[in-house]
C-alpha cells in the first residue's frame, strides 16, 4: 500500500465523525484506536464490561488492500500444503534472477512471464490444487484476511468508508464469513494472473489475490500476495448505514 493511502486510513481511524458514527449505533461508553501484528481491529469500543473489536476500511472505490502479507507467512498462517507453497511461489514469482533461471528448465515462459519474473496459472503444472486448497478452506482464509487467526479478541464488525461519497457501512463479519463459506467460491482469472473469491450467484467479487507490485523494483513488497476486499457483500449483513456522513 502507498504510504500516503496507508497514513490517511491511519489519520481516517481518528477521525471525529467515525468515532461519533461508531458511538451512535453501539452506544458505546468509550472508543479507542487499537492495531497490532496478531490483530485486524482499528478501533475498540466498550460497554461497560464487554469489548467490541472492529476493523476500519477507508476505500476510494469499491475495494481496497486487507493484507499484504510475504508469501513465507501466508504459508504459516494458513498452514499451506508445500505443494500448494510451491505453485503460489512460481505464480507470484522472484526477484531471485538464479531461481528464475531454475524455474525455466520446467517451462519456457512467454513474453508478459518473462518481464515480471513470474509464471502465469495455465503455466504451473498442477495448477489446480491451488484453486481446490482455497476452496476447502475458504472458513480458515476468510477469517485471516478479516479477523487474524491468532487473535484472542476477533474482529467483530466492519466498518466500510468510501472517501468523497460520504457512505458508511458497518458489516456484521461473522456473518461475512459464514456467507463466503456457503456462497462464494474461488476461482483463477481467465488472465491467470489472479485468483479471486466470488459470488456463486453472479461471479462478483468478494476478495482477490494478485501479485504485488506487477513490475516494480526488486525488494520492498514486490512478489508479495495482495489481498483485497470488494465491497459486493449482501444488504442483509449491513447493521448499520449512512450514506450523507462528511469525513
Amino acid at each position: 500500500m502507498p504510504s500516503n493511502q496507508y497514513y490517511e486510513g491511519k489519520s481516517f481511524e481518528k477521525s471525529s465523525n467515525l468515532f461519533e458514527a461508531a458511538q451512535q449505533f453501539f452506544n458505546f461508553t468509550s472508543i479507542t484506536t487499537a492495531g497490532g501484528t496478531t490483530t485486524k481491529s482499528d478501533l475498540v469500543g466498550h460497554i461497560h464490561n464487554k469489548t467490541v473489536h472492529i476493523s476500519v476500511k477507508y476505500a476510494s472505490g469499491a475495494n481496497t488492500q486487507v493484507h499484504l502479507p510475504t508469501l513465507r507467512s501466508l504459508a504459516q498462517q494458513l498452514e499451506l500444503p508445500d505443494s500448494v507453497h510451491h505453485k503460489l511461489d512460481k505464480f507470484l514469482g522472484t526477484n531471485d534472477c538464479t531461481q528464475w533461471q531454475a524455474w525455466q528448465k520446467d517451462f519456457t515462459p512467454n513474453k508478459t512471464e518473462k518481464k515480471y519474473q513470474r509464471f502465469i496459472s495455465s503455466s504451473i503444472s498442477g495448477w489446480d490444487e491451488v484453486i481446490t486448497w482455497f476452496n476447502a478452506n475458504k472458513r480458515q482464509v476468510s477469517k485471516l484476511l478479516l479477523q487474524r487467526l491468532d487473535s484472542d479478541n476477533p474482529v467483530e464488525y466492519l466498518i466500510w468508508a468510501v472517501k468523497n461519497k460520504g457512505s458508511f457501512q458497518i458489516i456484521d463479519v461473522n456473518k461475512l464469513i459464514d456467507y463466503i463459506d456457503e456462497y462464494c467460491e474461488w476461482v483463477t482469472m481467465p488472465k491467470g494472473t489472479v485468483i479471486r473469491c466470488q459470488r456463486k450467484t453472479d461471479s462478483r467479487p468478494i476478495f482477490f489475490m494478485q501479485m504485488k507490485n506487477s513490475g516494480g523494483p526488486p525488494g520492498g513488497y514486490n512478489h508479495t500476495p495482495q489481498f483485497h476486499l470488494c465491497s459486493n457483500w449482501p444488504k442483509d449483513l449491513v447493521v448499520y448505514e449512512k450514506t450523507n456522513l462528511q469525513f
